[in-house]
């Protein structure tokens, strides 16, 4: 079998499957690993004397910003003593504490600055916590104590740290080397390796016996060690790989460093270590060979890179690859841990893991000649083939090299996705930094916010716009990137395909749906291979642009190439439904080769209009229903499509049916009288040409789109071929170029979601989702943020309640209303995000198109600032300036157009919107590494699981056994086998009893009110998936009021149960129950003869509070014996609540009369433009139409009028249920 295998280059393989046990899944024997907690760094806003001293001697600002900055991360990780060696190594030291630019390194040459270090008394490094003169931060302090504990130990140490920043390396050594020097750790040598020597090796062993190195080198060749140390907690199994194999042989130890009490490094850790049988298959093949595996698709891997930018000088020209979406980039240190990444998300989930070489090696040469080469194994699902990176001096810089070389490739193909780049974590603050910051909102000196006059509630923040376009700017068009725009189904005429050619290739796009002429049309997106074009095919994009930029705006627009972010141009592609996007192999775009008519653009481009017939023969083209026609030879004019030739028709012919020619005898006859060059027709008996009025671009985003009346515009109806002329873009394609400027508004909006996904969130969260959740209702798009603020708002009530009551053991409910109250209050919730750099990403505003153009904003102000201040004018031109000195609408709307106004109670529905859309996207997990995100105030809680750790840890006094037979009765009542039934003593006890503690009634009740609430809303979501934001608040009202829990409580039977020593408690439940069963037996018999189901037959009766207080308090018992999870709580939910609701609980049934339910729903939607209205039709029969706006939503028939408003009702009602865009579309109240 091996000698076949050699020959073949083949491995020979067995099945192994979870019943088969074998060795090979086993972990080696390896390093023992540690956990070493160290205690919190107090970061504070002071710095050390040294640095105060040298920031007064900073007048003239010659220290860099970034050192500063360094200085700070350096502080922080070390201390104040290492604060002050970063100043003395920079401004003293031969060789320096960080790289600096020849340009920083001539800044900080000033004597005076030089003159204070010289001077300075330094410290030494003090690690004794309890010493005054504590001067190192109780995590570096536990490092040196871990030193000297290993070294003391160990007969041959040689030891790694392995820290995040190259400066945090350089200042670890020095300060090591001075803490050796004084005897804390005797003979120990230390050095820092913080950049890659030509030939990849490391200093001479004999020099050192410790090594300092930042986490970007950690892939390179190294020897064994007997210690290891992660200074950080690194998010990445491929890094956890490395530090594994570097004290595996050894035998070693591998310190894994810990905040105390941080339950995200614990979170990390543990998911690190954590190896199932795909990713420990593959963890092996990594550990014992440079050429590695390819990784299944569990791999898990941060996208963050845990690099510093300040550790790079500012002027260092670093080799790069740029995601132009989000700004990110990837270095070669980066490459293999994206290759990683990138073959993970290529694996096949269908089919079964199997190792693989992920690298193959090449050497060539022999002793010091030889050199390596590495060659990317990508598996068959990765859109390009394997690639073989350039000559190195040793296997792991090949290895980078080839990834590196190979990220290249992808990007210059336009297929990696953004997904796939190193993107940093973002900084979530602590509630001590969230109070700052909050102080700073609230203060009277905002930090760059505006408020305004009417309500100092509302604030102004900037606007964003994608940085995609900003980034590739300056990307030298000679390669672009097709995004092909198909519109079907096509309202109004033919939509030929169209082409936007950017410089860099845009992401993968959702379809985009538009509202035209009172229609739904879509934008399909399709990506297309890069397309190389030389500097003449370049010309006459630039200049086909320029035709359709100026034929949209109606204006003399003029841009030069390099200021235009995008190109555009037609396609001879089918459209409409028949459109297919060119044929591809292997997951590669396909070309459009052949498909562009550069004919025609060369003839846009070169003029506007051409006669429409020749001078030699007035005769029609066949092609004349494809065409846009003219009556002048003007850029600027009105244009008309041709409907139709009129052979019934000639000049001669009088224009009964034309008011613009209706007063004279004929067409001829107007024609002389209107046209003062006129010299009379060829030929009088031609044909004319039926038009139809071009309309302008419009907002085609909004569902309120209003067909334009063309009677208002244009009085033409019929033209003279003879004298007209043709518009030199076919009139499909111009149909569809109208839609571009709505199209790449809503392109912009897709981009930004991808940004603030990728920077905030690491792309946990769906793109349209998220979209949706920055969209307020004033952006006047066929989406917002209301549906998911509603789910957000149960979500975020669950969670801070739960938090409560974990970590307030003690409290009575009302302390805990009052503190989730302060927890999730809107002022809280803003100010928790408003420092973030969030608010920049919201949506608010509506597109308004007739100020959009080609170019990027920033551009077109700066030119015109520079315009204006070469001219000394600034004024605007086309009369935007009245006589008295005031900014016109317009000229106001260009002026604001990079800010918004934003009200507090805006942000926070924007938070509830995101969690909610987090939860949609993955679940609870997802919904709090958003709520973390977004400072919602829930220290030490990084996993759900720290919740429940925190609750199961409370200690109380057992409740009294629960009696067997009550159990047994409650569990059939529950659907469910409790696990701790002596929670319920408490559930179903009185509160007026008195039992006290942890878990008493009013604490449950709290609890289970929060549970509840949030399953309700989860249950609604997936019961009426496209019912309005006012409809789901509706019902959830309806399903969590006190009258429908308590007549659920006794349908079930669980009022038999419920625990007091009231009489007058006791009578009130036996004589409710009773009314209620007298009742819903009426209503059952009613509903059975009316043919219906039936309804809330408990409204009219005053419902006992203990009643719905024993249901919630019962879910809270439910959630506890659950160990704080919620299958039981969502199996009784499943069991009981869901028939109730589902029989008696629908929007029909919310109101004694569905007319009131209907008018609760309009009102919901601000909407004030609604009537039924009742009349009678023929033969003694009433008629009942309900008409919103003047638009028939519904109508019914009945012998009698009540029962056709009845009836006109439930058909409004359902029709609101199926068709959710109908008041988007037709109501405009609120705009």
């Amino acid at each position: 079998m091996r000698k076949y295998s050699k020959k073949l280059s083949a491995k020979a393989l067995r099945v192994v499957d979870s019943q088969t046990p074998t060795e090979s899944l086993q972990l080696p024997e390896g390093p023992k690993e540690t956990l070493v907690e160290y205690g919190p760094h107090r970061l504070t806003t002071d710095v050390t004397s040294l640095c105060h001293h040298l920031r007064e001697v900073n007048v003239d600002k010659h220290i860099p910003e970034r050192l500063c900055e360094l200085n700070r991360e350096v502080q922080a990780e070390l201390g104040r003593c290492a604060s002050d060696l970063f100043w003395r190594e920079l401004l003293l030291g031969d060789s320096h504490s960080c790289t600096l630019s020849t340009e920083e390194m001539e800044a900080i040459k000033v004597d005076t600055l030089r003159e204070v270090a010289r001077k300075w008394s330094y410290p030494q490094p003090c690690c004794n916590s309890r010493a005054d003169s504590f001067n190192v931060t109780p995590k570096f302090a536990k490092v040196v104590e871990t030193l000297q504990s290993h070294k003391a130990r160990a007969n041959s140490f040689r030891g790694l740290i392995i820290v995040r920043s190259k400066t945090v390396a350089v200042l670890m050594a020095k300060l090591l080397e001075q803490i050796s020097a004084a005897g804390q750790i005797p003979s120990m040598r230390s050095t820092a390796l913080i950049s890659l020597s030509e030939n990849g090796k490391i200093p001479d062993k004999s020099d050192w016996d410790l090594l300092v190195i930042p986490k970007s080198l950690e892939d390179m060749r190294l020897p064994d060690f007997t210690l290891v140390i992660r200074y950080d907690v690194f998010e990445s199994q491929l890094s956890y790989a490395y530090s594994y194999a570097r004290c595996q042989k050894s035998g070693g130890s591998l310190i894994h460093m810990m905040e105390r009490n941080r339950s995200d490094h614990c979170r990390i850790v543990g998911e690190m270590r954590t190896l199932g049988g795909d990713v420990r298959r593959w963890f092996l093949e990594t550990i014992r060979r440079p050429k590695g595996a390819i990784p299944p698709r569990t791999l898990h891997e941060s996208l963050d890179p845990y690099r510093l930018d300040s550790d790079d000088p500012a002027g260092e020209q670093v080799n790069r690859i740029r995601d132009p979406t989000t700004s990110s980039y990837i270095q070669e240190s980066d490459a293999v841990t994206v290759i990683h990444r990138l073959a993970a998300s290529s694996q096949s989930g269908q089919s079964a893991y199997w190792v693989r070489p992920l690298f193959h090696f090449q050497k060539t040469g022999e002793g010091g000649d030889a050199f390596y080469t590495c060659t990317v194994l990508f598996p068959a699902g990765c859109p390009v083939h394997d690639v073989t990176g350039p000559q190195r001096k040793s296997k792991w810089q090949a290895r980078r090299a080839a990834c590196f070389d190979a990220c290249r490739r992808l990007a210059d193909a336009g297929v990696l996705n953004y997904r796939t780049f190193p993107q940093p974590s973002p900084v979530v603050l602590s509630v001590d930094e969230q109070s700052h910051a909050g102080a700073m909102v609230t203060s009277n000196g905002r930090e760059n916010t505006k408020s305004a006059k009417a309500s100092i509630a509302t604030h102004q923040f900037p606007k964003k716009s994608p940085e995609f376009w900003k980034n590739t700017l300056g990307t030298p068009p000679n390669v672009l990137h097709p995004m092909i725009v198909s519109i079907w189904p096509a309202v109004g005429g033919d939509h030929a395909p169209v082409l936007i050619l950017t410089r860099e290739p845009l992401p993968d796009l959702a379809d985009i749906k538009l509202w035209t002429f009172g229609s739904t049309s879509t934008a399909h997106l399709f990506r297309a291979a890069p397309l190389h074009v030389d500097s003449t095919q370049l010309d006459l994009l630039h200049k086909y642009t320029l035709r359709v930029c100026r034929a949209l705006c109606n204006k003399p627009l003029s841009y030069s190439v390099e200021s235009l972010p995008y190109f555009l141009a037609p396609t001879n592609l089918p459209g409409g439904q028949s459109f297919t996007n060119p044929p591809s192999k292997r997951g590669e775009l396909a070309s459009l080769s052949g498909y562009i008519p550069w004919d025609l653009v060369e003839l846009a481009a070169g003029q506007f209009v051409i006669p429409l017939v020749s001078d030699k023969d007035i005769k029609i083209r066949p092609q004349i229903s494809d065409t846009i026609v003219q009556d002048r030879k003007v850029e600027f004019t009105n244009r008309h499509f041709v409907e139709r030739v009129r052979d019934d028709m000639t000049p001669l012919s009088k224009p009964s049916d034309s008011p613009r020619e209706s007063e004279f005898p004929s067409f001829l006859e107007f024609c002389k009288a209107r046209i003062k060059t006129f010299t009379g027709l060829r030929d009088e008996h031609q044909p004319l040409l039926e038009v139809s009025v071009l309309p302008p671009p419009m907002n085609y985003l909004s569902p309120t789109f209003k067909v334009m009346d063309a009677s208002k515009h244009s009085q033409v109806k019929y033209l003279i071929p003879e004298l007209c002329f043709r518009f030199t873009i076919s009139a499909s394609t111009y149909r569809t170029m109208l839609l571009v400027p709505s199209t790449m508004r809503r392109i912009d909006d897709l981009l930004l979601a991808k940004e603030f996904n990728a920077r905030f969130f690491h792309n946990i969260i769906s793109e349209d989702l998220l979209l949706e959740a920055i969209t307020p209702p004033a952006a006047m798009v066929e989406y917002d943020y209301d549906r998911l603020e509603l789910f957000g708002d149960g979500f975020l009530k669950y969670l801070s309640s739960l938090y409560c009551f974990t970590t307030m053991p003690s409290a009575c409910e009302g302390d805990l209303h009052d503190h989730r109250r302060a927890m999730i209050a809107n002022k809280t919730l803003f100010q928790g995000v408003v420092h973030s750099g969030l608010p920049q990403f919201i949506q608010s505003k509506a597109f308004t198109v007739k100020l959009w153009q080609p170019v990027l904003t920033e551009l077109v102000e700066s030119q015109s600032q520079q315009a204006d201040a070469t001219t000394g004018d600034s004024s605007t031109s086309g009369g935007q300036t009245t006589q008295k000195g005031r900014r016109s609408k317009r000229q106001k709307q260009k002026e604001e157009h990079g800010l918004q106004w934003l009200g507090e109670k805006t942000l926070a529905d924007v938070v509830e919107a995101i969690l909610g859309a987090a939860y949609f996207s993955g679940g609870l997990s997802a919904a709090l590494r958003a709520a973390k995100i977004l400072n919602i105030r829930i220290p030490e809680v990084d996993q759900w699981s720290d919740l429940a750790s925190r609750g199961t840890a409370i200690h109380s006094d057992p409740p009294s056994a629960t009696a067997a037979s009550s159990v047994q009765a409650i569990e059939g009542i529950l659907g469910y086998t409790v696990k701790k039934p002596q929670f319920f003593t408490h559930a179903l006890t009185h509160s007026a009893m008195g039992i006290q503690g942890p878990f008493h009634t009013e604490r449950l009740q709290f609890l289970g009110d929060a549970i509840l609430d949030f399953l309700v809303v989860r249950y609604i979501f997936d019961r009426y998936p496209s019912l309005s934001p006012g409809g789901l608040s509706l019902l959830k009202n309806a399903m969590v009021s006190n009258s429908a829990l308590a007549a659920l409580c006794v349908n079930i039977g669980l009022h038999k149960h419920v625990g007091h020593d009231s009489p007058v408690v006791g009578n009130t439940i036996r004589t409710y129950s009773i009314q209620l069963d007298i009742k819903r037996e009426e209503e059952y018999q009613l509903a059975k003869s009316e043919d219906r189901l039936p309804g809330q037959y408990w409204a009219e009766f005053d419902a006992p509070k203990i009643l719905s207080d024993i249901i919630e308090s019962t879910i809270g018992a439910l959630y506890i014996s659950d160990d704080f999870t919620d299958t039981g709580a969502s199996t009784f939910f499943d069991f009981a609540f869901k028939p109730f609701y589902d029989r008696h609980i629908r929007l029909k049934t919310l109101r004694l009369h569905p007319s009131a339910t209907l008018t609760d729903l309009l009102e919901s939607f601000g909407c004030k433009q609604y009537a039924i209205e009742k009349q009678r039709s023929g033969h003694s029969r009433a008629l009942a139409e309900v008409k919103v706006h003047s638009v028939i939503l519904a109508r019914a028939e009945d012998t009698t009028v009540a029962a056709a408003v009845r009836n006109a009702a439930l058909h409004a009602l359902n029709a609101l249920d199926g068709d959710p865009y109908f008041m988007t579309r037709t109501c405009d109240c609120r705009r």
